[in-house]
């Protein structure tokens, strides 16, 4: 705008001077004397004293008055007014516009006549200013060769831009002078002061950069971006965005690589290089290397490095290897700490870096930066989904996921197997046929419950024959509205189940729990009706007014009951043997048959007392020999017999073997027991092995542990029991023992058979030392030894023992195992290691019954208490005495 002003009034001020000289000299005006007559130009009349502008004035006033004389008088002030007001206007549009104009001369000298004066010359005195030393010397080279054009009716002339520092601070000014053809020396000029444009000329170019900068990041980001966008490979997108920059650059390498801290050593890993471009993993001046370490700090202050000269900078030495001139570096940050390092290097031609060039070196790092978070959030994302994926597919709860439609998404391998059906075959089905097992919708359907009102849904089904609690979650967007739902099952059949078997257990305990407060009602009346007995006859025979008879009635009771005492205690002990799994077995070879007739022996006497009768029988598969516990078999059949017998009063009972050979060495064999009996309901039978538990109470004595022992002993021996009855029909018991080892050997004097002859009384032992630490044992001890004609020697305690020992040798010992100070186990041991004493048998008595199957091989056997004389003399017979 200022531009298209200036050269307006321009045109304006030299058509103006031009028509004033038109028209003085068509008014045939005699110049005065000044004035040359070969017709010198008119500037010349404006070289006076009056300085340029007065001269223009006058030449203008000079140029009206003459008019004026030829023109009428009206037409003279019409035209009077008409210049002077063109003048004013030419006045103020070049002070508006911050012109100049002016008059020179050859020299270049020039003075001021109008426009703006303030263009840092002093007044006028009449003298001219050089114009080259107004211009700043840089600018008057182009003076010199400036060459004004003659004044011509376009009034067009060459413009040349100089600068002045006149007023104080550097001004740009658009000068433009014209010369009269005929005078040569005379120049008329314009100057207008373009400072404003040019700086706005300045900042648009400037602003245009920096477009440009902006425009030329933006490309390089948006390549940068679409490669980490397309590519996920964080190696490939770090070489992309390397060659991005090294073509932008025009270098001939880019390098990335990292800081490892703590030590602070940057590690290469990838780089772009130029043709013939030699890559900086060969360079071996560890200086180089370690250069990057030193830069640190200053990297970390997120700092750019740029060394423009290197083989002029204190870094020449350093970087020689990688032959780079310019050298380029910007910080990686990630996670606002130092990551790593972009270098770029120009190898070819050293590099005058522009802040353009920083701009991009600065926006590449920052493309690197968001790659590597990029890839981190992306691994961070799929380890979350991995570890939710193996969470989903690991769980044994049955979790499905919906959409906001209801439809099944996801199901996992849990859920697949509740449905039995495939996952695939699930996503194919609606969820209520394929996971529910329903045909239709069903109106407890927690996933409609959830879509319709939005909360929580959990209910109890029972599905594919499971009982389920099934809970419906929603899952809500930022703006809650419900997008998925997530269904989850607990399978509570188990549960269930373990609640209903507690039950029955708890019914059990409580029944238990009944028949034991009924089994110590009942020992407590089993124990006293002996005792009774015990001390009322003990009491009576303390009298001296019984008869002989009577005597001998009262003893027989009260042996019999101290005998009831102790089948009652065994039962007890038995029972809580098998509970504790501490019942051992000794199997040996018998002969069955043999055996069997010895148990029905004892009950031939109770058959013809009740008038029963009594039938044994043998299957013809039975073997001469089976290998069993003879003890353990013995009670167990001993048992069931007695209670066949105990609740049978008309009838029979049939006692029947047989034998199922499976092998060569092993077979199955049966015992069968029949009654014909009352016979029992169903109840009666469920509850036949329960603890303490007796039947026919009116009618039977007994604590109700036969069966219960029987029972367990079977099953110890690797056998079961059944039970067969019905009311008024009898009662049958199989005792089935499987894989019994089994042999035919030729016939032979049974042990029993041995066992049963008679011994020779020369077999006692004739003297037999008693050790025991209490008196009234002691005493009993000896006096049914002194029964047996057999002399005894009693201590109280194992050191008493020892020192009899020494006076007196016995052929026998029997000690207590617990006494104090020195037990029986220490005193066997220490008559074992005496020569004198090692050839004594000794035989241990006890109340512990579990010492059954833990004796000491310092003994010869065991005797418990309490000890009948049966049961002594037998033992004194299984070991012959020795010498005396």
């Amino acid at each position: 705008m200022n531009r298209h002003r200036y050269k307006i009034i321009k045109q304006s001020f030299f058509t103006l001077l031009f028509f004033g000289i038109s028209s003085l000299a068509a008014a045939e005006i005699t110049p005065p004397a000044q004035w040359t007559a070969n017709g010198e130009t008119i500037f010349r009349l404006l070289s006076g004293t009056a300085g340029w502008i007065i001269g223009a004035i006058s030449l203008l006033a000079l140029l009206l008055r003459r008019r004026r004389m030829n023109l009428r008088e009206k037409t003279e002030k019409e035209k009077e007014r008409k210049y002077r007001d063109m003048n004013l206007l030419l006045e103020r549009a070049a002070y508006l516009a911050k012109i100049t104009y002016f008059t020179g001369s050859k020299d270049m000298k020039i003075r001021i006549i109008g426009g703006n004066a303030d263009i840092g010359l002093p007044p006028d005195h009449g003298q001219g200013h050089p114009l080259p030393e107004w211009i700043i010397p840089e600018d008057r080279e182009k003076l010199k060769q400036y060459e004004p054009h003659p004044m011509n009716q376009n009034m067009e002339a060459d413009e040349i831009i100089c600068r002045s520092d006149a007023t104080g601070e550097r001004r740009s000014y658009r000068m433009a002078v014209m010369r009269d053809a005929a005078n040569q020396d005379l120049y008329i000029g314009v100057l207008q002061d373009i400072s404003a444009s040019i700086a706005m000329e300045a900042k648009q170019k400037e602003l245009i950069r920096s477009l440009n900068n902006y425009v030329e990041n933006e490309r390089i980001i948006n390549a940068g971006l679409s490669q980490i966008v397309k590519e996920e490979n964080f190696e490939k997108n770090i070489d992309e965005i390397l060659r991005i920059i090294a073509t932008q650059l025009s270098s001939d390498r880019a390098y990335f690589g990292v800081f490892e801290n703590p030590a602070r050593n940057y590690h290469f890993s990838r780089e772009w290089l130029n043709e013939n471009v030699p890559s900086l993993k060969t360079i071996r001046d560890p200086r180089f290397y370690c250069q990057f370490g030193k830069w640190y700090e200053r990297f970390a202050n997120d700092e750019l490095l740029i060394i423009p000269d290197i083989p002029n900078s204190q870094y020449a030495e350093v970087l020689k290897e990688p032959g780079c001139k310019t050298l380029m570096c910007a910080p990686i940050r990630v996670d606002r700490k130092l990551y790593g390092l972009l270098g770029i290097g120009f190898i070819r031609e050293r590099r005058e870096v522009s802040e353009l060039d920083q701009s991009i070196l600065r926006s590449a790092a920052r493309l690197i930066a968001l790659a590597k978070e990029h890839q981190l959030q992306r691994e961070a994302l799929d380890s979350l989904d991995r570890q939710n994926r193996i969470i989903f597919n690991t769980l044994p709860v049955p979790i499905c996921l919906f959409n906001g439609k209801g439809e099944l998404l996801r199901c996992n391998p849990a859920a697949a197997a509740f449905s039995n059906a495939a996952q695939t075959e699930m996503l194919q089905k609606p969820c209520y046929k394929s996971l529910c097992g329903f045909d239709s919708v069903p109106d407890i359907c927690p996933v409609r419950h959830v879509l319709e009102n939005g909360s929580q849904y959990t209910h109890e089904i029972e599905t594919n024959g499971h009982d389920c609690l099934v809970t419906a979650t929603p899952i809500r967007n930022r703006e809650g509205a419900i997008t998925h739902v997530l269904e989850s099952a607990i399978d509570l059949t188990e549960i269930n189940e373990s609640k209903r078997q507690l039950e029955i257990a708890m019914r059990a305990a409580q029944a238990a729990d009944r028949a034991k407060s009924y089994f110590l009602a009942t020992m407590s009346h089993e124990l006293r009706t002996p005792l009774n007995a015990v001390i009322g006859f003990s009491e009576l025979l303390k009298g001296s007014h019984m008869s002989e008879t009577e005597q001998k009635e009262a003893l027989d009771a009260i042996q019999e009951a101290g005998s009831t005492l102790l089948e009652l205690i065994n039962d007890v002990l038995d029972l809580s043997k098998l509970e504790a799994d501490k019942m051992d077995l000794a199997p040996e070879f018998l002969n069955v048959k043999e055996f069997l007739n010895n148990i029905a022996k004892i009950f031939l006497s109770l058959a013809k007392s009740k008038n029963l009768k009594f039938r044994l029988d043998f299957s013809e598969t039975l073997p001469r020999q089976l290998k069993f516990d003879r003890k353990r078999l013995r009670q167990v059949l001993v048992n069931i017999l007695g209670n066949a017998f105990k609740f049978t009063e008309t009838g029979g009972i049939t006692f029947t073997a047989g034998f199922h050979a499976e092998s060569e060495k092993h077979g199955d064999f049966t015992v069968a027991i029949r009654d014909t009996g009352p016979g029992m309901s169903q109840e009666e039978i469920n509850e036949l092995f329960v603890p303490f538990k007796q039947h026919h109470v009116r009618d039977a004595e007994g604590t109700g542990l036969g069966l219960v022992i029987s029972r367990r002993l079977t099953e110890r021996m690797g056998g079961r029991i059944e039970v067969e009855s019905e009311s008024g029909k009898g009662t049958a018991f199989s005792i089935h023992l499987p894989a019994v080892e089994y042999s035919n050997p030729v016939p032979a004097v049974s042990g029993e058979d041995q066992a049963a002859a008679p011994l020779s009384p020369s077999r006692l032992p004739e003297r037999v030392m008693i050790v025991d630490d209490v008196p009234v044992n002691l005493k009993i001890l000896a006096a049914m030894l002194k029964q047996l004609g057999i002399e005894s020697i009693p201590a109280g305690s194992a050191k008493e023992a020892l020192e009899q020992l020494k006076i007196r040798k016995p052929e026998m010992i029997l000690t207590d195992l617990w006494m104090p100070e020195m037990n029986g186990t220490e005193l066997a041991e220490h008559l074992a290691k005496s020569p004198d004493t090692a050839g004594i048998p000794v035989f241990a008595i006890t109340a512990d019954s579990q010492a059954l199957g833990n004796l000491p091989e310092t003994f010869s056997g065991i005797l418990l208490k309490p000890v009948t004389l049966a049961a002594l003399r037998k033992s004194l017979q299984e070991f012959p005495p020795t010498g005396k």
